[in-house]
């Protein structure tokens, strides 16, 4: 429950609410309470969160907590940009770095964004204008020969994640980013064309695009149709388990293929890096 009517505050309200009914306002910017993620403790979440799929609201907890850590029980119209100025300093003292920063001010003002936009709520942004210079990001991309050791790496036994070493081969060859592939379902993929189609809301820029296919993205494709004609033939998911559910992450064995190819400071992303320095036919 809130304590006023017609200010609202970051407080624990127990449940989700992100309405205005029965005289009381409800909670426009943190809430609380995903159980089946972690239900040992109460963690803090944007009110829209439960739209989101599992990896997106994982992406929150660590973005969000500190936000309530730091505004819970002050009322929003009293959020000043000095405040949230404050918040800058003192997690810099903390030694967090300007990009984490950046994350955690982008959430803010999407809660006020979204609370003024879908909710009507005339309330001042005050975490407009506080985003921190980040320095020139990392670059790191694969030669050919790494590559190759990778997915020998990622098509080992002992992994025990089949649908690795096609995760990998589709996105050296595409291009595609981790979200757009794991997303992936059969109804986009245009074999005949040899194209994948991804919609805006696939898209990180939230546009339409086509992903033309290459022999060795076809060739992972192929052998994701066969996997999914011998265990799950109704699953609409291209990166699927045996049961037909969709594949959510691949950090884990993607780590450990990384280990075993004896590569240091890779991540998922830089396959995109590769693809873009050297596409590999």
């Amino acid at each position: 429950m809130l304590g006023s009517t017609n200010r609202p505050t970051l407080r624990d309200t127990g449940e989700i609410e992100a309405t205005k009914n029965a005289g009381r306002l409800g909670l426009p910017i943190f809430v609380i309470t995903y159980p089946s993620l972690h239900s040992d403790r109460r963690n803090v979440y944007l009110a829209w969160v439960t739209d989101w799929d599992d990896e997106s609201q994982l992406f929150l907890i660590s973005f969000s907590e500190p936000l309530y850590r730091a505004f819970s029980g002050y009322c929003l119209s009293d959020i000043s940009p000095a405040l949230v100025r404050c918040y800058v300093r003192r997690r810099y003292a903390d030694g967090v770095a300007a990009s984490t920063i950046n994350k955690e001010i982008g959430l803010l003002s999407a809660a006020f964004t979204y609370a003024n936009r879908e909710w009507g709520w005339d309330i001042t942004n005050p975490a407009a204008g506080c985003r921190q210079t980040e320095p020139e990001g990392r670059l790191r991309w694969l030669t050919k020969a790494e590559a190759t050791g990778l997915l020998r790496a990622a098509s080992h036994r002992d992994l025990r994640a089949p649908h690795l070493h096609d995760f990998i081969q589709l996105a050296l060859n595409t291009g595609c980013r981790k979200g757009e592939l794991l997303k992936l379902e059969w109804c986009r993929v245009d074999l005949q064309r040899d194209m994948l189609w991804l919609e805006g809301e696939h898209t990180k820029a939230g546009r339409r695009r086509g992903v033309p296919l290459n022999a060795s993205s076809r060739a992972a494709l192929l052998r994701r149709a066969s996997f999914r004609a011998k265990h799950c033939p109704a699953s609409p998911w291209v990166y699927c388990n045996k049961e037909g559910n969709r594949i959510k992450d691949v950090r884990r064995s993607f780590g450990t293929a990384c280990k075993r190819a004896g590569l240091e400071d890779f991540r998922i992303h830089d396959l995109r890096n590769t693809f873009a320095a050297c596409p590999f036919g």
